[in-house]
């Protein structure tokens, strides 16, 4: 469902608008202040999602005690695979993807985790954006990213790429670690599953499957072993599955509760930052992001979780108590009477305020001066000096 910008904008220029209405006359919260925020972005894209990204985390326990972070990303997620600063580094040429996530990819961000082995290690080929570091070799557990972002977990030449397929990054790590929905033999011989240090047995792994659903799963611990890791990827629903990197070092996720959000480092003991990828990072990594159709429709949701939250605050607020009396809104001596009786109808008001709230200009000690002092659920609109729900 798509609809114009001109209609989008409207509607989240009202919702930024209430949130300042909900401030009401005096300083504005932090709270409004990332409502709006949130809200200015959603105007830059033109359509309306169908379908929200999520993240859906679960821990699975193995018999051994290991614990592994499970991570399933649902609805319609795009993936892009990011080439390292130093691995491959200049072996994949000039590409769009590079160390750091940046500009658009941020906003649309969802999620982060790392990709597989070093490529002199010949766990497998690599390419990306139709640039190969090295050859696709036949046999091998691979990601395979088309040019529309969708992406799909399978052996190379046995299941992908599909038919007509149009490839646009291929990443391979190995051999299979699940297939059929059940774990591999080789899954039984940790030491088949790249050097570890120390050579021990348990250390930091991590793995990528995908289910019925076509949806992608992601799998990890800091101390754990192949057989473990498959598994839990069997048990979560994955058909196939291949290895990613393993040692503390490389082995990251990172995810947000919506596009463009906060990161937070999701593998529990996990070394590296939740802001890794943002920095920029010197080995290949893959990210996972709302397609711009579908940004807005989050953004709003969340635009409207922030609403609500504010709309509570401010009626309590709105009630206070001077010499026994309860004060609201409407007195004279309530701090917000300023902005009462010569009040224009507030959607007049919303309207008019739209876009100042979308980019707001320091107004001394009101950030957004859009005035009388109203939570979202007492909006009026006046008329003829009668009032009437907004």
């Amino acid at each position: 469902m798509t609809v114009s910008w001109w209609r989008h904008g409207i509607r989240a220029g009202v919702l930024a608008s209430a949130v300042a209405i909900a401030v009401g006359c005096g300083a504005q919260p932090p709270v409004a202040v990332k409502a709006i925020t949130a809200a200015r972005r959603a105007v830059s894209h033109k359509t309306i999602p169908e379908v929200p990204v999520r993240v859906v985390f679960s821990r699975e326990r193995a018999a051994d005690g290991s614990v592994i972070t499970i991570a399933r990303f649902t609805g319609s997620a795009t993936y892009v695979l990011h080439d390292g600063s130093q691995d491959p580094g200049a072996l994949v040429g000039h590409v769009k993807a590079g160390p750091k996530i940046t500009g658009a990819a941020r906003g649309r961000l969802v999620a982060a985790f790392n990709g597989g082995f070093k490529l002199s290690s010949l766990a497998g080929g690599y390419e990306q954006e139709g640039h190969v570091a090295k050859p696709i070799r036949a046999g091998l557990a691979s990601l395979v990213i088309d040019t529309s972002g969708e992406a799909r977990v399978g052996v190379w030449g046995s299941g992908v790429p599909v038919a007509g397929e149009r490839v646009y990054s291929v990443r391979q790590n190995l051999w299979p670690l699940v297939s059929g929905g059940k774990p591999t033999k080789e899954s039984a011989l940790w030491w088949r599953w790249g050097g570890t240090i120390g050579h021990a047995e348990y250390v930091a792994r991590s793995a990528l499957g995908e289910n019925r659903a076509g949806e992608l799963i992601y799998a990890a611990s800091m101390s754990t072993t192949p057989a473990d890791l498959a598994w839990a990827l069997a048990h979560a629903g994955a058909l196939v599955a291949m290895e990613l990197d393993i040692n503390p070092e490389w082995v990251q996720l990172d995810a947000a509760t919506h596009p463009g959000g906060p990161l937070r480092a999701k593998i529990g003991g996990q070394d590296r930052p939740a802001n890794q990828y943002l920095t920029g990072w010197t080995r290949d990594f893959i990210t996972v992001q709302a397609p711009p159709r579908l940004f807005t429709s989050q953004v709003r949701d969340h635009v409207r979780g922030q609403l609500r939250q504010v709309a509570q605050d401010q009626a309590r607020r709105r009630e206070r108590v001077r010499g026994g009396r309860v004060l609201r809104a409407g007195d004279r001596d309530h701090p917000a009477a300023g902005c009462g009786r010569g009040a224009q109808p507030v959607r007049r008001i919303l309207d008019r305020h739209a876009r100042r709230c979308l980019n707001p200009k320091p107004l001394g000690r009101r950030q957004v001066d859009v005035g009388c002092g109203l939570a979202p659920g007492d909006l009026l609109a006046r008329d003829n000096g009668g009032e009437r729900r907004a």
